[in-house]
């Protein structure tokens, strides 16, 4: 779905106890299901039931597995966004070893984002193609 960016999901996945926090709860009870399911309304329906939810709870994610997408990708963004942060602020304490170089510490994070994906990897071409629509 053309327009919807992980800047939405963000939006969307913010406040306890709020619709956008149900969003976010099935969501990520949705991801594990990704493997045996696809990145479909299968895996958010069963999600939802995970949560005790109905099945028709997926209702709530108009743009359908696409969603569920987006929310993968923004929150692997946001967790290697903090795991770099962790590496360079652990990298400057004075009883570390030297820190990696630029160079060193791109590969780390592009080796560190491809790692997120290995466990979707044989439906991974299933969420390319859902962000190509």
């Amino acid at each position: 779905m053309r327009g919807f960016c992980a800047a939405e999901q963000r939006r969307r996945s913010g406040g306890a106890g709020t619709g956008t926090e149900l969003h976010r709860q099935i969501l990520e009870a949705s991801l594990p299901l990704v493997t045996e399911l696809g990145w479909s309304v299968e895996a958010l329906a069963a999600g939802a039931e995970s949560l005790g939810l109905p099945d028709v709870a997926h209702g709530m994610f108009p743009h359908g597995g696409v969603e569920l997408v987006h929310h993968f990708y923004a929150a692997c963004n946001i967790q290697l966004v903090a795991e770099m942060a962790e590496r360079r602020d652990n990298e400057q304490t004075s009883d570390s070893p030297a820190p990696l170089g630029t160079q060193a510490f791109i590969r780390w994070a592009v080796e560190r984002r491809l790692r997120m994906v290995a466990p979707y990897l044989a439906r991974w071409p299933e969420a390319l193609a859902l962000l190509r629509t």
